[in-house]
């Protein structure tokens, strides 16, 4: 029994450093991403077709400039934001990271839901270019 309290609170020590480490990293490792103009996001389709993509969540660093998304060949042309960023359902936090917001973005070929991690959606939003009226409050 004793063990087992033992191996209990060494794993919650454990985590509690763990996450003390890896947070500051995971933000530095951000910043240098968004020097570049990239950001690590999720992508998927939620209405018509876009070629690279699909109605799962499609992972990565995406190169994000004025109304426009890129990884590897997939280019996903925003037209617009609509509606309120929303938080990523129970199901979904399975495939995106809870402390996204998820954008739906409206594009030629259709629509496609982003998310973005909240403390990078001013600097996604702005280097969108998406105009202030578009956006709405993330909480």
């Amino acid at each position: 029994m004793l063990g087992v309290i033992v191996e209990a609170v060494g794993e919650l020590i454990g985590d509690a450093v763990g996450s003390a480490i890896a947070e500051p990293w995971s933000r530095r490792r951000r910043r240098r991403l968004q020097a570049r103009g990239r950001i690590h996001a999720g992508l998927r389709v939620v209405e018509g077709s876009l070629p690279g993509l699909s109605s799962r969540w499609t992972h990565g660093r995406w190169q994000v400039d004025a109304g426009r998304l890129a990884r590897h060949s997939t280019l996903v042309h925003v037209v617009r934001l609509d509606g309120a960023p929303r938080t990523p359902s129970f199901r979904e936090s399975f495939a995106v990271d809870p402390d996204c917001a998820v954008f739906r973005g409206v594009t030629g070929q259709g629509e496609v839901e982003i998310a973005v991690l909240r403390d990078q959606v001013d600097w996604f939003l702005d280097r969108l270019d998406m105009a202030r009226g578009e956006r709405a409050t993330v909480r």
